[in-house]
């Protein structure tokens, strides 16, 4: 299927993107508000890429970041109902993680994908061991650290996640061998952010898990990303 990549101009239109195509696609826990979408995309901390054919909206590929944008985190990825099986996902992901490191020039380009070892199926979000396959298809490195994502919500629930690379300056450098994740200290400061910024901000002292992360990122190696199953534990 043919479309071309547009972004929106008028926060109406972000409505409509948020409505059909992220409500649908994302545990409520997962999504933030729309207002604090339109106050990042308007503050110019997030850049939203749109597939469009004709007057439709097929699917979304929406990067954040902080100060910098060193390190950029797809924050969301999604394909209209209509659109799935068609090749859409395939065909928007790479065009977006071309477009952000022409404009935005990250060292890392990150994402954050369910465990296909430890999430299980469910029948609306969809396969976690699918949704794997898709990312190493698109050429996804494994950031090796014992992954939980920052909470958005207080009682929101811990899901099984993976880091993951997907584009970027040193993404795009690395040999055969795991390399160090973040020798600049980039993808740190990037998480001390993310951590703020969300519900996790909140809480003194930081839970476990966050404390965790940021202790870790540091020795976190950077490697080609495996061919997990759900049935693979470590």
């Amino acid at each position: 299927m043919n479309f071309h990549l547009t972004t929106p101009t008028r926060p109406q239109e972000l409505a409509t993107i948020y409505r059909q195509l992220l409500e649908p696609s994302f545990p409520a826990h997962e999504l933030s508000p729309f207002d604090e979408i339109v106050t990042a995309w308007q503050t110019g901390q997030m850049d939203i890429q749109v597939a469009r054919c004709g007057d439709l909206d097929l699917g979304v590929a929406i990067a954040s970041w902080f100060e910098t944008s060193d390190i950029v985190l797809l924050t969301w990825l999604a394909v209209s109902d209509r659109a799935r099986g068609t090749g859409i996902g395939s065909t928007l992901l790479p065009r977006a993680i071309a477009h952000w490191e022409r404009v935005l020039q990250p060292q890392l380009i990150i994402g954050e994908v369910e465990d296909p070892r430890r999430a299980a199926f469910h029948p609306h979000f969809g396969d976690p061991s699918r949704r794997w396959a898709f990312y190493r298809r698109a050429g996804a490195l494994l950031i090796d650290v014992d992954f939980t994502m920052p909470r958005i919500y207080p009682d929101a629930p811990d899901t099984p996640m993976l880091l993951i690379s997907l584009g970027g300056s040193r993404h795009r450098n690395l040999t055969h061998q795991p390399q160090p994740a973040d020798p600049t200290g980039a993808l740190t400061t990037f998480f001390r952010h993310y951590i703020a910024s969300s519900a996790e901000g909140n809480l003194t002292p930081l839970r476990p898990q966050m404390q965790a992360l940021l202790t870790s990122l540091p020795a976190a190696t950077l490697r080609r990303a495996p061919e997990f199953s759900p049935h693979t534990r470590q």
